[in-house]
């Protein structure tokens, strides 16, 4: 039979002992294809842990995907169907470009083999199911969210401003000990808390708020500055509210999904939103602001803080004012919003100006965004010329990038040192190959002999021979694994420092060319910020976030570095 790499998925959503755990479904697979294919087949194994099949963004599976198109394996091999993917769409992608590739896919629970039109036929009628179910599952869930929220637990993370999580303790019906954690209100912060509110009417907008607050230095309870955004989540926040019907009929008006009927609202207690943010499913990812219509609010056990009217007041002036979270990427003209940093006080620097001079260009400059908010009294940095700090970051960018540049000089080192570990694991894996064959025959030799010997005498040190032939083939194999490992990851290396020769000479050949978002999107990928000092700056790069990051390395695994420069500039 010929010679089979066989790709094995294996995935688990949560770190439980429900199911079968990732190293089964791998030993599953494994005697599978060898009653399949025999002996001599190789084995690529990839486990994802803790991770959803509703989606692909898992770090396993995407490395599998690259090894596809790098067409590393002719087998993908699965324990179950939905280990790949619960969505049907997700799952019919992947088996077209398995077979436009001329990769099979079997899965062994369900005996699908894609060699037969019928087993390709069977695979997606059984993803279908795969995704009914997960719908199944996560309309279930929704339901008894709602359930939980109707009883106005608190269901974890920060509490807010002016409260507590406390946990209560209780028996049930059946003799079962329950727990769970409520809001408890903090006397000592709710007085500002009331205050905002107030301060938030009398001056009718969050800018203004703001640099009241800052002008008379009245920080958050942990000590902080407010900034808008604080102030802008604490003021729409529904857990202050009280349970009124005219908060019922404003909430219900704006589209937000309401756990408890009108009746419910007696203005005894006060207000929880679940679903207020969210992220796009994949771990590490920035948590945003859900939309008004996503929320869940439910009657809590809390008190109320502020009263209905003045709360509904306080989100109307907002809605009317379209107070959003500060965005320093909006400019249409500044390429290096969101990237500079004050190096006096570490703020953001912002965008300001925009006015159009003699010669019909627009200009601007930027600030400090804590200057402009405090109208200067908490930091007095210089303001920076925009147009000519643009020009003057990206010539010295162009210069570093070319060829002969510091990067381009760091990067040919790295590749000659990263081609060079290559070849050197490269053969001796073909080294470790040879003593795992000679070893094995050796082995076979030692089988036949003690098949042929009709003593006890011969039979002892015989088998304490094939002990040792087997200790010895384990730890080959583990030397051998540990081997592709480091040449996978030297040729990681080699491909992450391809990709950066390849977005520097795109710099340098395009920059100019490009348009306003793309040259700005570019130096987003090269600037990881500018820190502004007065009158000096100092660009900090990316190195490994060019590359990616890709399997096997780690974030300091780059044998280059082009990180920083100081760069006096009299602007």
């Amino acid at each position: 039979m010929d010679h089979q790499v066989i790709a094995i998925y294996s995935r688990k959503s949560r770190y439980t002992g429900a199911g079968e755990s990732i190293e089964n479904q791998v030993e599953m697979c494994k005697e599978y294809a060898l009653h399949k294919f025999g002996h001599d087949s190789e084995f690529m194994v990839y486990e994802d842990e803790g991770f959803s099949g509703k989606n692909t963004a898992r770090p396993e599976f995407q490395r599998l995907m690259r090894d596809m198109e790098n067409d590393r394996y002719n087998i993908l091999m699965c324990y179950r169907l939905d280990r790949i993917s619960r969505s049907v769409s997700d799952f019919s992608t992947i088996l077209d470009d398995l077979t436009d590739r001329g990769i099979g896919f079997v899965s062994i629970r369900e005996n699908f083999d894609t060699s037969s039109p019928m087993g390709r036929a069977m695979i997606h009628i059984a993803s279908v199911f795969a995704e009914l179910e997960r719908e199944t599952i996560a309309e279930r869930i929704k339901d008894n969210k709602y359930r939980l929220y109707r009883t106005g637990r608190w269901q974890g993370g920060t509490p807010p401003m002016g409260f507590t999580a406390v946990r209560q303790k209780s028996v049930d019906e059946n003799g079962d000990k329950r727990s769970r954690y409520v809001l408890q209100p903090v006397e000592s912060e709710l007085p500002l808390v009331r205050e905002l509110f107030d301060l938030y009417i009398e001056f009718g907008s969050l800018r203004g708020l703001e640099r009241y607050l800052l002008g008379n230095h009245i920080l958050t309870p942990g000590g902080k500055e407010f900034s808008k955004a604080v102030l802008r989540q604490i003021l729409t926040n529904p857990v202050y509210a009280t349970n009124e019907p005219c908060v019922h009929d404003f909430l219900q008006s704006r589209g937000a999904n309401l756990a408890n009927d009108r009746h419910e609202y007696d203005g005894q207690h006060g207000l929880i939103g679940y679903g207020k943010t969210y992220t796009n499913g994949t771990k590490n990812t920035t948590r945003r602001r859900s939309r008004p219509e996503d929320w869940i609010v439910a009657v809590s056990l809390h008190p109320g803080v502020i009263p209905g009217d003045k709360w509904i007041a306080v989100q109307s002036k907002i809605q009317e004012n379209g107070d959003k979270y500060p965005r320093w990427d909006t400019s249409s003209v500044a390429l290096l919003a969101s990237l500079i940093r004050c190096g006096k006080c570490g703020a953001p620097m912002m965008v300001k100006g925009n006015r159009v001079n003699s010669q019909g260009i627009k200009t601007f400059y930027y600030k400090c965004s804590r200057k402009d908010r405090s109208a200067g009294e908490l930091c007095d940095i210089a303001n920076i010329n925009g147009i000519e700090f643009d020009q003057n970051v990206i010539a010295l960018l162009k210069a570093h990038f070319s060829v002969g540049g510091d990067t381009f000089t760091s990067m040919e080192q790295a590749y000659r040192a990263a081609e060079a570990e290559r070849k050197d694991y490269t053969a001796q894996i073909k080294e470790c190959n040879t003593k795992i064959k000679r070893n094995e025959e050796d082995g076979i030799a030692l089988a036949l002999r003690l098949a042929r010997s009709s003593s006890d005498e011969t039979d002892a040190p015989i088998q304490a021979a094939l002990r040792q032939n087997v200790a010895e083939s384990k730890k080959l194999k583990l030397e051998l694994e540990q081997l592709k490992r480091k040449q996978y990851a030297a040729n990681n290396e080699i491909s992450n420092i391809q990709i950066i020769q390849a977005a520097t000479a795109e710099f340098c050949d395009t920059i100019d060319q490009k348009d306003f978002d793309a040259k700005r999107e570019l130096l987003k990928l090269v600037i990881k910020k500018i820190t502004w000092h007065g009158d000096e700056y100092v660009i900090d790069l990316f190195n490994d976030s060019i590359a990616g990051g890709g399997p096997g390395s780690s974030p300091d695994s780059s044998n280059f570095s082009c990180d920083r420069y100081i760069c006096h500039h009299g602007l």
